[in-house]
């Protein structure tokens, strides 16, 4: 047989080159991170849903007996985890995996419609994995990076429907998008913001005035069905009423505190933790504003389904991008889908070029050096721990090593549960001030003295409700309260110095303590770091209720 009936083409051969190399990108890089990310602890928000989904299957009323200024679509997702996969982290990191693997998933539908083939695909999911698996653990089993799953969910549901002429089969299809918009509301409202641009964007493919009422109708429908549903079910369990007085009395100055601790030192600071992945926001800023600076005098409609894939995805990005700058708190977490929403984008934009696939190879190579050099979860110390990751437990050290961030201390943290373990806590014994100091509520079996879990952030957030929640958490007479020295506002440097008295008494510049106000007033009877057990007397004269600060 000739040799050139069997030879392979140069570029078919090229092309599988590609693939396979981007694949080994992608499955060595779960590889390495995959078991850091699936050991690495849970933080103060993901514990503090737990500590709800826990105390509402003994009996608990949600909004009631709980301060919570959010929706409850995240304490269904933790009932439904913790009863099916169990109470471990390593349960509620897997499930986390499985959504960000879904999101991938339909990320690399939405960029095969963009016109990118199976290798830009595969590069997609290593570019969303590495930033992922990577990114602090306030990034993790996060409400904002899980509603980024429905909400592309109803994008490609949009996009594979903006042919449908038949007016019922219209209906149908916007009323399941509605159902997934629906769903992530239950999330976070502000994907509202999001959906309605791509909604804005989808209607130059939809020119018809009927098409138009029928889709508007339908998604309308689906969205209101879902917000019945989980309203029926809050009314069923009592949690209504205690809710809308959630929404109308605290939310508002929720809303104030959030604008109010936007501050550009924090900006950075949060910028700096993204380290080398803030180049994608940018990058699909970029490609967003060049596509409305393109369609600017041009209203004509493109039946192009490639052109319309990046218009929604970039219309997604930006109210994405807007709802987390003008919204929402400033925390690493809120920004997360905006740099997965930037890197679909960009693959998208870029896929119908002919020469992308082997550009984004050779980029992703240098990305891949910046980001060992820049990345905290690629450092010696805690890629060291990556044979530690398959042992049964680790312990509170290990824990500490996968963090990406110094605090709590978990170390600390178990010296403080061991103490309260030998004073016989029970109930409602002991009040943890500070929000690091959550878990140990479930760890210890314990129930919150007063519905404000997050005590002392509470009182930042809420400072007109300050002299109320201090009196409150007085009358209800826990045996101990725990308080952090450095998230009050102490100086590491003072809050970790030793005394005469040695490491179990409190620091000296603990003496500058406000001795007339409450917790500081109560004897401190252990310390652990930075950490401080006050047992509180059986009778609290009156303190005043100005902020605490030692």
């Amino acid at each position: 047989m000739p040799v050139s009936d069997t030879a392979v083409p140069t570029s078919a051969l090229s092309a599988r080159s590609k693939l396979l190399i981007a694949l080994g990108y992608l499955l060595a890089w779960i590889l390495l991170a995959g078991p850091l990310f699936l050991r690495m602890p849970l933080t103060n928000d993901t514990e503090v849903y737990d500590l709800q989904a826990a105390a509402y299957r003994t009996g608990s009323v949600l909004y009631r007996d709980f301060l919570e200024p959010n929706l409850p679509g995240v304490i269904w997702i933790h009932l439904a985890v913790r009863g099916v996969l169990g109470d471990s982290s390593e349960a509620m990191r897997l499930f986390d995996l499985a959504v960000f693997a879904l999101t991938a998933t339909l990320a690399g539908r939405l960029v095969r419609q963009a016109g990118g083939d199976v290798t830009v695909r595969v590069g997609t999911a290593f570019a969303m994995a590495a930033y992922y698996l990577t990114a602090s653990e306030w990034c993790h089993c996060q409400r904002d990076v899980w509603m980024l799953c429905p909400a592309l969910a109803a994008v490609s549901f949009r996009l594979n429907g903006l042919n449908t002429a038949r007016i019922d089969r219209r209906f149908i299809r916007s009323f399941c998008e509605g159902m997934l918009w629906g769903t992530a509301v239950w999330l976070k409202p502000h994907v509202m913001i999001p959906a309605a641009m791509v909604w804005g964007v989808s209607l130059r493919y939809l020119t018809d005035r009927r098409t138009i009422a029928c889709d508007a109708v339908g998604l309308l429908t689906g969205g209101l069905l879902i917000g019945a549903l989980g309203i029926g079910w809050m009314m069923q369990v009592g949690c209504w009423e205690p809710f809308l007085d959630t929404m109308r009395e605290w939310n508002p100055a929720y809303f104030r505190a959030g604008r109010e601790h936007w501050t550009i030192t924090r900006f950075v600071g949060m910028s700096l933790r993204q380290g080398p992945w803030l180049l994608f926001p940018a990058v699909g800023l970029i490609i967003a504003l060049r596509l409305i600076w393109m369609r600017v005098g041009n209203p004509a409609t493109d039946g192009n389904r490639g052109h319309a894939a990046v218009e929604m995805l970039a219309a997604l990005f930006i109210g994405w991008l807007a709802q987390a700058l003008f919204l929402q708190h400033l925390f690493d977490y809120v920004f997360a889908p905006t740099v997965l929403l930037a890197i679909i984008l960009t693959t998208a934009a870029l896929a119908p070029m002919p020469s992308f696939p082997e550009m984004a190879l050779r980029l992703g190579l240098g990305f891949a050096v910046c980001l060992v050099w820049a990345s905290p979860a690629l450092r010696p110390a805690r890629l060291s721990c990556w044979g530690d990751c398959w042992r049964r437990e680790l312990s509170p050290r290990q824990r500490d090593a996968l963090a990406h961030f110094p605090n709590p201390d978990r170390e600390n943290l178990a010296r403080v549960a061991a103490f309260l373990r030998e004073a016989n806590v029970t109930d409602c014994d002991v009040c943890f001030y500070n929000s690091d100091f959550v878990s140990l509520y479930r760890q210890l079996e314990l129930r919150p003295p007063v519905r404000y879990t997050y005590f002392f952030e509470t009182l930042q957030f809420f400072p007109q409700k300050r002299r109320e929640l201090l009196a409150e958490l007085q009358q209800s007479a826990p045996r101990f309260v725990v308080t952090d020295l450095v998230s009050v506002g102490m100086p590491l440097r003072d809050a970790e110095a030793v005394g005469p008295d040695g490491p179990q008494a409190p620091p000296p510049a603990y003496r500058r303590a406000p001795k007339d106000v409450y917790p500081w007033s109560c004897p401190v009877v252990y310390r652990a770091g930075t950490y401080l057990v006050h047992r509180v007397p059986d009778r609290v004269a009156e303190r005043s209720s100005h902020e605490p600060r030692p």
